[in-house]
């Protein structure tokens, strides 16, 4: 079984419910990961529990939009993963998003 940290930033920043992200978790828990959502695991300190998160995980899953790029903690979250050589994944949630920043660099490799 595998450890996915599912990385959303604000949902409702790139038009994507709360209930599609439990369902994409949902499926993803029947295919046999373990998924930790950050909707619903940041209590505390918010920089302690995304290093936690990524610590843990094997995959790390990113909903890609403009909001997301935008994030310095999307960004360093990323960097995170990307430092502990994670495999990461970028789930692209806004349609006409094409990332022109530091995020670029990941799309390219991991879009999904």
């Amino acid at each position: 079984m595998h450890n996915l940290a599912f990385q959303t930033f604000k949902a409702t920043a790139f038009k994507i419910s709360a209930l599609e992200i439990l369902q994409i978790a949902s499926e993803l828990k029947k295919r046999g990961y373990n998924v930790w959502i950050d909707v619903r695991g940041m209590r505390g300190d918010i920089d302690d529990v995304m290093a936690q998160a990524v610590k843990w995980c094997d995959v790390f899953l990113a909903c890609i939009s403009e909001a997301y790029e935008a994030s310095d903690n999307c960004r360093i979250e990323i960097s995170m993963a990307k430092d502990r050589n994670k495999k990461i994944f970028l789930l692209q949630v806004e349609q006409d998003f094409q990332p022109d920043g530091w995020l670029r660099e990941y799309s390219e490799k991991n879009q999904m």
